[in-house]
């Protein structure tokens, strides 16, 4: 064979080497370069999924305590925040602010039209319709005389004082006497340990005072 035909078959080998590697590493590159795609967002699927929707966990979180609340009620709540106290602690956040509501049907949504704010105010405004009130002329009825109780107002709270030791048919002496308020007296003459919060916790509370504030003050000597 002459020397060009030579060079010339070498010429062609060197082609068809050069074009069969360079199909070679497009195709195992390329199918590499796709496998790592999808396998980057298998990984970032099942990140998602395994982070989960903070909204949809507070969801099913308080449907359960809907579905709870309907079991030992016979119905479901009105409003998520009758769930508040006995259910649920407190009303959890949801990303963005929005709130959640109930439908008629029991199910529990996230609901735009309702912040976390909101749903805290009547949450306390929940609390606040549960506690009862008393005034001057209600809070006499309880005295300690004819089978009552013996309450007693002091800075707004009303204490049951029925049991306490120190009192007697509602009387606790020198003129202090059960169904009233007695702020001033206390604040002036109670001993100090009496006026801690510690030992007005020890006393059961039965609502709040709403009646005129009591001035009177006993001319008696201090304890």
């Amino acid at each position: 064979m002459s020397k060009p035909k030579i060079f010339f078959v070498a010429t062609l080998l060197v082609l068809v080497f050069a074009f069969a590697s360079f199909f070679l590493f497009k195709h195992f590159s390329g199918g590499h370069s796709s496998d790592s795609a999808a396998h980057t967002v298998d990984e970032e699927t099942s990140t998602q999924t395994q982070s989960g929707n903070p909204c949809q966990e507070n969801i099913k979180m308080l449907q359960a305590a809907a579905d709870k609340f309907k079991t030992e009620k016979g119905t479901y709540p009105a409003k998520i925040t009758e769930l508040v106290d006995k259910y649920i602690n407190e009303i959890p956040k949801c990303p963005g602010g929005n709130g959640y509501s109930i439908d008629k049907d029991g199910k529990v949504f996230e609901d735009s039209n309702y912040s976390v704010e909101e749903t805290k105010s009547q949450a306390a405004s929940k609390e606040d319709e549960n506690v009862r009130t008393f005034t001057k002329e209600e809070l006499a009825k309880y005295n300690g005389k004819n089978g009552q109780p013996c309450y007693v107002a002091l800075n707004g709270v009303v204490y049951d004082l029925t049991n306490m030791k120190g009192w007697k048919k509602g009387s606790h002496g020198h003129g202090i006497l059960g169904g009233k308020d007695w702020t001033a007296t206390f604040n002036k003459l109670a001993p100090k340990s009496h006026r801690s919060p510690e030992f007005l916790k020890k006393i059961p509370v039965v609502g709040k005072y709403i009646g005129e504030p009591s001035t009177e003050v006993l001319n008696i000597k201090p304890h």
